[in-house]
Protein backbone atom coordinates (compact mmCIF):
# COMPACT_ATOMS: atom_id res chain seq x y z
CA UNK A 1 0.00 0.00 0.00
CA UNK A 2 1.29 3.45 -0.93
CA UNK A 3 1.94 5.61 2.12
CA UNK A 4 3.11 9.16 2.72
CA UNK A 5 6.54 7.67 3.56
CA UNK A 6 6.69 5.86 0.20
CA UNK A 7 5.93 9.06 -1.67
CA UNK A 8 8.43 11.02 0.42
CA UNK A 9 11.22 8.51 -0.14
CA UNK A 10 10.60 8.54 -3.88
CA UNK A 11 10.52 12.32 -3.98
CA UNK A 12 13.85 12.58 -2.13
CA UNK A 13 15.45 9.99 -4.39
CA UNK A 14 14.31 11.72 -7.58
CA UNK A 15 15.37 15.13 -6.26
CA UNK A 16 18.85 13.91 -5.37
CA UNK A 17 19.22 12.16 -8.73
CA UNK A 18 18.38 15.45 -10.42
CA UNK A 19 20.98 17.26 -8.32
CA UNK A 20 18.44 19.75 -6.94
CA UNK A 21 18.56 20.91 -3.33
CA UNK A 22 15.48 20.74 -1.15
CA UNK A 23 15.39 24.53 -0.88
CA UNK A 24 15.65 24.92 -4.66
CA UNK A 25 12.83 22.45 -5.28
CA UNK A 26 10.67 24.24 -2.71
CA UNK A 27 11.23 27.49 -4.61
CA UNK A 28 10.39 25.90 -7.96
CA UNK A 29 7.08 24.43 -6.77
CA UNK A 30 6.09 27.43 -4.57
CA UNK A 31 5.99 25.50 -1.29
CA UNK A 32 7.99 26.27 1.84
CA UNK A 33 11.20 24.25 2.42
CA UNK A 34 9.74 23.08 5.73
CA UNK A 35 6.67 21.66 4.01
CA UNK A 36 8.70 19.85 1.33
CA UNK A 37 10.90 18.43 4.09
CA UNK A 38 7.85 17.10 5.95
CA UNK A 39 6.58 15.49 2.76
CA UNK A 40 9.94 13.86 2.09
CA UNK A 41 10.04 12.51 5.64
CA UNK A 42 6.55 11.03 5.31
CA UNK A 43 5.11 13.26 8.02
CA UNK A 44 2.38 14.71 5.78
CA UNK A 45 0.69 13.64 2.57
CA UNK A 46 1.27 15.64 -0.60
CA UNK A 47 -1.52 17.29 -2.51
CA UNK A 48 -2.07 16.12 -6.06
CA UNK A 49 -1.08 19.60 -7.23
CA UNK A 50 2.24 19.38 -5.40
CA UNK A 51 2.90 15.97 -6.94
CA UNK A 52 2.25 17.35 -10.42
CA UNK A 53 4.59 20.29 -9.85
CA UNK A 54 7.37 18.05 -8.48
CA UNK A 55 6.83 15.60 -11.32
CA UNK A 56 7.27 18.41 -13.84
CA UNK A 57 10.37 19.86 -12.22
CA UNK A 58 12.06 16.48 -11.69
CA UNK A 59 10.93 14.93 -15.00
CA UNK A 60 9.65 11.73 -13.39
CA UNK A 61 7.22 10.96 -16.24
CA UNK A 62 4.15 10.82 -13.98
CA UNK A 63 5.60 8.53 -11.33
CA UNK A 64 5.05 11.01 -8.51
CA UNK A 65 1.54 11.81 -9.73
CA UNK A 66 0.65 8.11 -9.80
CA UNK A 67 1.95 7.63 -6.28
CA UNK A 68 -0.01 10.64 -5.08
CA UNK A 69 -3.18 9.33 -6.72
CA UNK A 70 -2.76 5.97 -4.99
CA UNK A 71 -2.07 7.64 -1.67
CA UNK A 72 -4.99 10.06 -1.85
CA UNK A 73 -7.41 7.32 -2.90
CA UNK A 74 -6.42 5.05 -0.02
CA UNK A 75 -8.65 4.58 3.06
CA UNK A 76 -6.07 6.49 5.06
CA UNK A 77 -6.80 9.72 3.19
CA UNK A 78 -7.84 12.52 5.53
CA UNK A 79 -11.36 13.80 5.22
CA UNK A 80 -11.61 17.07 3.27
CA UNK A 81 -12.67 20.14 5.27
CA UNK A 82 -16.41 20.83 5.33
CA UNK A 83 -16.73 24.04 7.31
CA UNK A 84 -20.14 25.21 6.14
CA UNK A 85 -22.55 25.81 9.08
CA UNK A 86 -25.67 23.82 9.68
CA UNK A 87 -28.35 24.33 7.06
CA UNK A 88 -31.10 26.75 8.04
CA UNK A 89 -34.19 24.72 8.81
CA UNK A 90 -37.40 26.03 7.35
CA UNK A 91 -35.80 28.20 4.66
CA UNK A 92 -38.74 29.30 2.54
CA UNK A 93 -38.44 30.93 -0.85
CA UNK A 94 -35.18 31.75 -2.63
CA UNK A 95 -35.64 28.91 -5.10
CA UNK A 96 -34.96 31.32 -7.97
CA UNK A 97 -31.67 32.35 -6.41
CA UNK A 98 -30.66 28.74 -5.72
CA UNK A 99 -31.41 27.83 -9.32
CA UNK A 100 -29.31 30.78 -10.47
CA UNK A 101 -26.35 29.47 -8.47
CA UNK A 102 -26.86 26.00 -9.94
CA UNK A 103 -26.97 27.43 -13.44
CA UNK A 104 -23.90 29.57 -12.95
CA UNK A 105 -21.89 26.67 -11.53
CA UNK A 106 -22.78 24.57 -14.58
CA UNK A 107 -21.90 27.45 -16.90
CA UNK A 108 -18.55 28.06 -15.21
CA UNK A 109 -17.66 24.38 -15.56
CA UNK A 110 -18.60 24.37 -19.24
CA UNK A 111 -16.65 27.56 -19.98
CA UNK A 112 -13.74 26.78 -17.58
CA UNK A 113 -14.02 30.31 -16.21
CA UNK A 114 -14.48 29.71 -12.48
CA UNK A 115 -17.48 30.72 -10.39
CA UNK A 116 -17.49 33.96 -8.39
CA UNK A 117 -20.89 35.22 -7.21
CA UNK A 118 -21.74 37.98 -4.74
CA UNK A 119 -25.09 37.52 -2.99
CA UNK A 120 -25.87 41.10 -2.04
CA UNK A 121 -28.71 42.87 -0.28
CA UNK A 122 -29.94 44.75 2.77
CA UNK A 123 -29.92 43.39 6.30
CA UNK A 124 -31.95 40.35 7.31
CA UNK A 125 -32.79 39.13 3.81
CA UNK A 126 -31.25 35.68 4.25
CA UNK A 127 -28.02 36.08 2.28
CA UNK A 128 -26.14 33.72 4.58
CA UNK A 129 -29.00 31.22 4.71
CA UNK A 130 -29.18 31.15 0.92
CA UNK A 131 -25.43 30.58 0.55
CA UNK A 132 -25.43 27.87 3.23
CA UNK A 133 -28.45 26.10 1.73
CA UNK A 134 -26.77 26.03 -1.69
CA UNK A 135 -23.49 24.79 -0.23
CA UNK A 136 -25.30 21.86 1.38
CA UNK A 137 -27.23 21.20 -1.80
CA UNK A 138 -24.08 20.96 -3.93
CA UNK A 139 -21.71 19.54 -1.31
CA UNK A 140 -21.14 16.27 -3.18
CA UNK A 141 -19.85 18.17 -6.21
CA UNK A 142 -17.08 19.81 -4.16
CA UNK A 143 -15.21 16.62 -3.38
CA UNK A 144 -12.14 18.42 -2.03
CA UNK A 145 -14.06 20.34 0.59
CA UNK A 146 -15.97 23.47 1.54
CA UNK A 147 -14.22 26.36 3.27
CA UNK A 148 -16.32 28.90 5.14
CA UNK A 149 -15.45 32.17 6.86
CA UNK A 150 -17.65 34.78 8.49
CA UNK A 151 -15.77 37.90 7.47
CA UNK A 152 -17.54 39.93 10.22
CA UNK A 153 -18.09 42.80 7.79
CA UNK A 154 -21.05 44.21 9.67
CA UNK A 155 -20.80 42.71 13.12
CA UNK A 156 -21.83 44.87 16.06
CA UNK A 157 -19.29 43.14 18.28
CA UNK A 158 -15.96 42.91 16.42
CA UNK A 159 -14.00 44.48 13.59
CA UNK A 160 -14.00 42.87 10.13
CA UNK A 161 -11.61 39.94 9.86
CA UNK A 162 -8.24 40.52 8.22
CA UNK A 163 -7.51 38.37 5.18
CA UNK A 164 -4.24 37.17 6.79
CA UNK A 165 -6.12 35.45 9.60
CA UNK A 166 -8.68 33.89 7.28
CA UNK A 167 -5.91 32.51 5.08
CA UNK A 168 -4.21 31.01 8.13
CA UNK A 169 -7.43 29.22 9.03
CA UNK A 170 -7.94 28.01 5.46
CA UNK A 171 -4.36 26.76 5.10
CA UNK A 172 -4.65 24.93 8.41
CA UNK A 173 -7.89 23.31 7.26
CA UNK A 174 -6.11 22.15 4.10
CA UNK A 175 -3.45 20.37 6.15
CA UNK A 176 -0.67 22.94 6.41
CA UNK A 177 1.17 22.90 9.73
CA UNK A 178 1.35 26.22 11.59
CA UNK A 179 5.14 26.33 11.28
CA UNK A 180 4.86 26.15 7.49
CA UNK A 181 2.34 28.96 7.04
CA UNK A 182 4.09 32.01 5.53
CA UNK A 183 4.09 35.27 7.46
CA UNK A 184 3.05 37.83 4.85
CA UNK A 185 -0.37 38.26 3.26
CA UNK A 186 0.98 37.93 -0.28
CA UNK A 187 2.84 34.70 0.52
CA UNK A 188 -0.19 33.19 2.25
CA UNK A 189 -2.40 34.12 -0.68
CA UNK A 190 0.05 32.57 -3.15
CA UNK A 191 0.33 29.40 -1.04
CA UNK A 192 -3.46 29.19 -0.86
CA UNK A 193 -3.75 29.52 -4.63
CA UNK A 194 -1.19 26.75 -5.04
CA UNK A 195 -2.99 24.39 -2.66
CA UNK A 196 -6.39 24.94 -4.25
CA UNK A 197 -5.26 24.68 -7.88
CA UNK A 198 -6.97 21.86 -9.78
CA UNK A 199 -9.00 20.95 -6.71
CA UNK A 200 -12.76 21.09 -6.54
CA UNK A 201 -13.37 23.34 -3.54
CA UNK A 202 -16.19 25.71 -2.61
CA UNK A 203 -15.19 28.83 -0.70
CA UNK A 204 -17.96 30.76 1.06
CA UNK A 205 -16.97 34.23 2.28
CA UNK A 206 -19.89 35.40 4.36
CA UNK A 207 -20.67 38.95 5.46
CA UNK A 208 -17.83 40.60 3.53
CA UNK A 209 -17.05 44.23 4.25
CA UNK A 210 -15.74 45.01 0.79
CA UNK A 211 -13.77 43.90 -2.25
CA UNK A 212 -10.34 44.50 -0.74
CA UNK A 213 -11.11 42.12 2.13
CA UNK A 214 -12.10 39.37 -0.30
CA UNK A 215 -9.49 39.75 -3.05
CA UNK A 216 -6.59 37.84 -1.37
CA UNK A 217 -8.89 34.89 -0.64
CA UNK A 218 -9.72 34.08 -4.24
CA UNK A 219 -8.33 30.89 -5.79
CA UNK A 220 -6.75 31.06 -9.22
CA UNK A 221 -8.12 27.84 -10.68
CA UNK A 222 -11.49 27.46 -12.41
CA UNK A 223 -12.26 24.18 -10.61
CA UNK A 224 -12.95 26.17 -7.43
CA UNK A 225 -16.13 28.16 -6.79
CA UNK A 226 -16.49 31.23 -4.59
CA UNK A 227 -19.72 32.58 -3.12
CA UNK A 228 -19.52 35.91 -1.30
CA UNK A 229 -22.31 37.49 0.72
CA UNK A 230 -22.28 41.20 1.43
CA UNK A 231 -24.52 44.15 2.08
CA UNK A 232 -22.49 46.04 -0.52
CA UNK A 233 -22.32 46.00 -4.25
CA UNK A 234 -18.75 44.75 -4.62
CA UNK A 235 -18.02 46.83 -7.70
CA UNK A 236 -14.23 46.43 -7.57
CA UNK A 237 -14.60 42.65 -7.39
CA UNK A 238 -16.79 42.75 -10.48
CA UNK A 239 -14.33 44.95 -12.36
CA UNK A 240 -11.20 42.98 -11.46
CA UNK A 241 -12.58 39.44 -11.32
CA UNK A 242 -15.91 39.57 -13.16
CA UNK A 243 -17.82 38.71 -10.01
CA UNK A 244 -21.49 38.18 -10.81
CA UNK A 245 -23.95 40.01 -8.55
CA UNK A 246 -26.97 38.13 -7.22
CA UNK A 247 -29.19 40.77 -5.59
CA UNK A 248 -31.47 39.53 -2.84
CA UNK A 249 -34.69 41.42 -2.18
CA UNK A 250 -37.62 40.90 0.17
CA UNK A 251 -39.55 37.67 -0.12
CA UNK A 252 -42.59 37.35 -2.30
CA UNK A 253 -45.76 38.04 -0.30
CA UNK A 254 -46.94 34.42 -0.33
CA UNK A 255 -43.53 33.16 0.81
CA UNK A 256 -43.50 35.71 3.62
CA UNK A 257 -46.91 34.48 4.80
CA UNK A 258 -45.62 30.90 4.65
CA UNK A 259 -42.70 31.85 6.91
CA UNK A 260 -45.10 33.22 9.51
CA UNK A 261 -47.44 30.26 9.20
CA UNK A 262 -44.54 27.85 9.72
CA UNK A 263 -44.30 29.05 13.33
CA UNK A 264 -47.98 28.41 14.05
CA UNK A 265 -49.36 25.05 15.09
CA UNK A 266 -51.62 24.91 12.08
CA UNK A 267 -51.72 26.58 8.72
CA UNK A 268 -53.50 29.90 9.04
CA UNK A 269 -57.21 29.59 8.39
CA UNK A 270 -59.13 31.72 5.95
CA UNK A 271 -60.36 33.95 8.78
CA UNK A 272 -56.77 34.82 9.66
CA UNK A 273 -55.32 34.92 6.14
CA UNK A 274 -55.80 38.67 5.85
CA UNK A 275 -54.11 39.28 9.20
CA UNK A 276 -51.15 37.14 8.15
CA UNK A 277 -50.79 39.19 4.98
CA UNK A 278 -50.87 42.43 6.97
CA UNK A 279 -48.30 41.08 9.41
CA UNK A 280 -46.01 40.04 6.56
CA UNK A 281 -46.24 43.56 5.16
CA UNK A 282 -45.44 45.07 8.56
CA UNK A 283 -42.27 42.96 8.55
CA UNK A 284 -41.36 44.32 5.12
CA UNK A 285 -41.31 40.70 3.81
CA UNK A 286 -37.82 40.52 5.38
CA UNK A 287 -36.93 36.99 6.62
CA UNK A 288 -35.20 38.17 9.83
CA UNK A 289 -38.21 40.25 10.85
CA UNK A 290 -40.62 37.50 9.80
CA UNK A 291 -38.85 34.90 11.91
CA UNK A 292 -38.79 37.15 14.98
CA UNK A 293 -42.50 37.90 14.47
CA UNK A 294 -43.10 34.18 13.95
CA UNK A 295 -41.53 33.36 17.31
CA UNK A 296 -43.76 35.96 19.00
CA UNK A 297 -46.72 34.52 17.14
CA UNK A 298 -45.90 31.01 18.32
CA UNK A 299 -45.77 32.26 21.92
CA UNK A 300 -49.07 34.14 21.82
CA UNK A 301 -51.03 32.30 19.13
CA UNK A 302 -52.96 35.48 18.28
CA UNK A 303 -51.99 37.00 14.97
CA UNK A 304 -54.49 39.88 15.33
CA UNK A 305 -52.85 41.01 18.57
CA UNK A 306 -49.41 40.99 16.96
CA UNK A 307 -50.67 42.98 13.99
CA UNK A 308 -52.14 45.56 16.36
CA UNK A 309 -48.89 45.82 18.33
CA UNK A 310 -46.85 46.33 15.17
CA UNK A 311 -49.18 48.92 13.65
CA UNK A 312 -47.23 51.91 14.99
CA UNK A 313 -43.97 52.28 13.00
CA UNK A 314 -42.49 54.19 15.96
CA UNK A 315 -42.53 51.07 18.15
CA UNK A 316 -42.34 48.37 15.47
CA UNK A 317 -38.57 47.96 15.69
CA UNK A 318 -38.82 47.50 19.47
CA UNK A 319 -40.91 44.38 18.93
CA UNK A 320 -38.81 43.03 16.06
CA UNK A 321 -35.93 42.08 18.33
CA UNK A 322 -34.93 39.20 20.54
CA UNK A 323 -34.48 39.88 24.25
CA UNK A 324 -32.10 36.93 24.71
CA UNK A 325 -29.79 37.77 21.78
CA UNK A 326 -29.41 41.51 21.04
CA UNK A 327 -27.76 40.71 17.70
CA UNK A 328 -31.06 39.22 16.48
CA UNK A 329 -32.59 42.63 16.04
CA UNK A 330 -33.64 44.51 12.94
CA UNK A 331 -32.62 47.78 14.57
CA UNK A 332 -29.17 46.47 15.55
CA UNK A 333 -28.56 45.15 12.04
CA UNK A 334 -29.56 48.46 10.46
CA UNK A 335 -27.48 50.39 12.98
CA UNK A 336 -24.32 48.67 11.79
CA UNK A 337 -25.01 49.62 8.17
CA UNK A 338 -25.86 53.17 9.21
CA UNK A 339 -22.56 53.51 11.08
CA UNK A 340 -20.69 52.72 7.87
CA UNK A 341 -22.18 55.74 6.06
CA UNK A 342 -20.28 58.97 5.59
CA UNK A 343 -21.86 62.20 6.81
CA UNK A 344 -23.61 63.05 3.55
CA UNK A 345 -25.11 59.60 3.03
CA UNK A 346 -26.21 59.41 6.68
CA UNK A 347 -28.02 62.75 6.41
CA UNK A 348 -29.66 61.70 3.14
CA UNK A 349 -30.80 58.48 4.79
CA UNK A 350 -32.44 60.48 7.58
CA UNK A 351 -34.16 62.73 5.03
CA UNK A 352 -35.53 59.68 3.23
CA UNK A 353 -37.01 58.61 6.56
CA UNK A 354 -39.24 61.70 6.43
CA UNK A 355 -40.47 61.19 2.87
CA UNK A 356 -42.39 57.97 2.35
CA UNK A 357 -42.77 58.47 -1.43
CA UNK A 358 -38.98 58.78 -1.67
CA UNK A 359 -36.83 61.43 -3.34
CA UNK A 360 -35.31 62.10 -6.73
CA UNK A 361 -31.88 63.74 -6.78
CA UNK A 362 -33.32 67.24 -7.58
CA UNK A 363 -35.91 66.90 -4.80
CA UNK A 364 -33.23 65.70 -2.39
CA UNK A 365 -31.05 68.67 -3.37
CA UNK A 366 -33.85 71.11 -2.59
CA UNK A 367 -34.60 69.44 0.73
CA UNK A 368 -30.98 69.17 1.82
CA UNK A 369 -29.89 72.54 0.42
CA UNK A 370 -27.09 70.77 -1.46
CA UNK A 371 -26.17 70.64 -5.13
CA UNK A 372 -27.89 68.01 -7.27
CA UNK A 373 -24.56 66.24 -7.87
CA UNK A 374 -23.81 65.97 -4.15
CA UNK A 375 -27.31 64.72 -3.47
CA UNK A 376 -27.00 62.17 -6.28
CA UNK A 377 -23.74 60.83 -4.84
CA UNK A 378 -25.26 60.48 -1.39
CA UNK A 379 -28.28 58.61 -2.79
CA UNK A 380 -26.04 56.32 -4.84
CA UNK A 381 -23.98 55.54 -1.74
CA UNK A 382 -27.16 54.42 0.00
CA UNK A 383 -28.08 52.26 -2.98
CA UNK A 384 -24.58 50.71 -3.04
CA UNK A 385 -25.10 49.41 0.48
CA UNK A 386 -28.73 48.48 -0.27
CA UNK A 387 -30.23 50.86 2.28
CA UNK A 388 -32.13 52.62 -0.51
CA UNK A 389 -33.61 51.41 -3.77
CA UNK A 390 -33.91 53.31 -7.04
CA UNK A 391 -37.03 52.83 -9.11
CA UNK A 392 -37.45 53.35 -12.84
CA UNK A 393 -38.27 57.05 -12.42
CA UNK A 394 -35.01 57.81 -10.62
CA UNK A 395 -36.73 58.00 -7.24
CA UNK A 396 -34.92 56.55 -4.23
CA UNK A 397 -37.05 54.87 -1.57
CA UNK A 398 -36.65 52.89 1.64
CA UNK A 399 -38.32 49.65 2.58
CA UNK A 400 -40.74 49.59 5.52
CA UNK A 401 -38.20 48.68 8.18
CA UNK A 402 -35.45 50.98 6.93
CA UNK A 403 -38.02 53.77 6.74
CA UNK A 404 -38.94 53.30 10.40
CA UNK A 405 -35.27 53.24 11.40
CA UNK A 406 -34.43 56.33 9.34
CA UNK A 407 -37.37 58.20 10.92
CA UNK A 408 -35.98 57.31 14.36
CA UNK A 409 -32.60 58.73 13.41
CA UNK A 410 -34.16 61.86 11.94
CA UNK A 411 -36.17 62.52 15.11
CA UNK A 412 -33.16 61.89 17.34
CA UNK A 413 -30.81 64.41 15.75
CA UNK A 414 -33.21 67.20 14.75
CA UNK A 415 -33.30 66.41 11.04
CA UNK A 416 -37.08 66.65 11.06
CA UNK A 417 -37.06 70.23 12.38
CA UNK A 418 -34.35 71.25 9.91
CA UNK A 419 -36.32 69.68 7.08
CA UNK A 420 -39.45 71.59 8.03
CA UNK A 421 -37.47 74.84 8.11
CA UNK A 422 -36.24 74.23 4.57
CA UNK A 423 -39.77 73.46 3.37
CA UNK A 424 -41.11 76.63 4.96
CA UNK A 425 -38.35 78.69 3.32
CA UNK A 426 -39.06 77.14 -0.07
CA UNK A 427 -42.78 77.77 0.35
CA UNK A 428 -42.13 81.43 1.11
Amino acid sequence: MVSAATFGETLRKKREEAGISLRRLAHLVSYSPGWVSRVENGLVSPTLQMARLCDRQLSTDGELVALAHSLLESPQRALPPVQVPRDTEGLIGRERELQFLDHYLDKSRKDSTGMLVNIEGNVGLGKTATAVRWAHRRAEFFEDGILFADMQGYSNQVEPLAAEGVLEDFLTALGVEAVDIPASLSQRAAFFRTLTARRRILIVLDNAAGSLQVQPLLPSWHSCAVVVTSRRRLTALAVRNKAVPLPLGPLAAHDAVDVLASFADDTCGSSEAAAYRVLAGQCGYVPLALRIAGIRLAASGRVQDLVRNLTDPATRLDLLSDAEDPTLSVRAALERSYCELDGSAARMFRLLGLTRPGLTAPAAAALSDWSVSRSQRALENLADIHLAHQDGDGRYTLDELSLAFAAEKAAADGTEEACMAVLERLAA
